[in-house]
């Protein structure tokens, strides 16, 4: 990452994580979030968009001065990512990172909240809970992030967003991500305004090797298909289903003809989701079946395919 202005740190953790260079939109947010500024960022998934907010942001937080940068992301499974990722890169810095994720200890979480940690990653409904509580003050955040941020600000989660926008200082750096522009782009301005805007989806070519495919099946048989697909050697891949009832249908079966498989979904509390993304991440399953819950962000090196048994409810998921 030589083409941004990076401390000496983090350009050898960029050589040591093999990032030779910025992607498209971490190189053309960079400098205006460094500089406090308020933007869009809109860019396909897999194209970097957590480090393209994480270190201009990072490297604007003092240390030791309380609760400063907040990144809300609208799924567990997204939060503990996001807080391991500024983990990393915040601990060349000195700097302290604690998740608030919905699901987890609230008393453990407001435990380590005394130790001030500059930043904050959240999920809305936990952290407009611990303002409310004034466990978090959000009185000192500078830096407020919405990774995917259509999806925070859809019904189920903008009653919180709202309420956490309110509670932190009007003068506060505001950053919106999103891979899809339309959906993105009137609700933060109904909210904001006028905003700057950053949009590479149309110039980003990185995921230009994406095969697509679209295989028929009777729905009686479309189990069926998943276990011929889940039985290929060196074979895994997400499976995504509109109706969580139909998720656990499949699973059912699939685990009746002992395939490693295991479900990612609302309704499973955090350690079970937790332990099934792990076992996923670590190559030990050949099939995760899921929900849009698991539709954009997470990060799940060498998957080389993604099955939607159903054509999925909305264009962008």
């Amino acid at each position: 990452m030589e083409n941004l202005a990076l401390p000496q740190q983090w350009q050898e953790r960029a050589q040591n994580s093999d990032f030779k260079e910025a992607t498209l939109i971490q190189a053309k947010t960079f400098q205006p979030l460094k500089e406090k500024e308020n933007l869009l960022a809109i860019a396909p998934t897999g194209t970097g968009k957590t480090l393209a907010y994480l270190l201009p942001c990072l490297l604007n937080v003092k240390k030791q001065a309380g609760n400063q940068l907040l990144i809300l992301t609208p799924s567990q499974e997204l939060g503990i990512q996001v807080a391991q990722v500024a983990q990393n890169w915040a601990s060349d810095l000195d700097l302290k990172v604690q998740p608030l994720i919905g699901g987890a200890n609230k008393k453990r979480q407001i435990e380590k909240l005394k130790q001030k940690p500059e930043v904050l990653v959240a999920t809305p409904g936990r952290v407009a809970e611990l303002i409310k509580l004034k466990k978090v003050k959000a009185a000192n955040i500078k830096t407020v992030v919405l990774d995917e941020a259509d999806q925070l600000l859809q019904k189920e989660t903008a009653g919180f967003v709202q309420a956490i926008l309110k509670a932190v200082p009007k003068t506060s750096q505001y950053a919106f991500f999103s891979a899809t522009g339309a959906k993105a782009i009137p609700p933060v301005e109904k909210i904001f305004g006028s905003i700057d805007i950053v949009d590479v989806s149309q110039e980003d070519n990185s995921n230009q090797q994406v095969k697509h495919y679209y295989l028929l099946y009777p729905k009686r048989r479309k189990v069926d298909a998943l276990r011929r697909l889940a039985n290929l050697d060196d074979f895994q891949a997400l499976f995504f289903f509109n109706e969580v009832q139909d998720l656990g249908n499949a699973e059912e079966k699939l685990i009746y003809h002992q395939l490693a498989v295991a479900s990612l979904a609302s309704d499973q509390n955090k350690m079970m989701r937790k332990a099934a993304l792990e076992k996923f991440r670590s190559h030990e399953l050949a099939g995760l079946l899921t929900t849009d819950l698991a539709s954009r962000g997470l990060d799940i090196n060498d998957l080389y395919y993604v099955i939607n048994t159903e054509v999925p409810q909305t264009k962008e998921s």
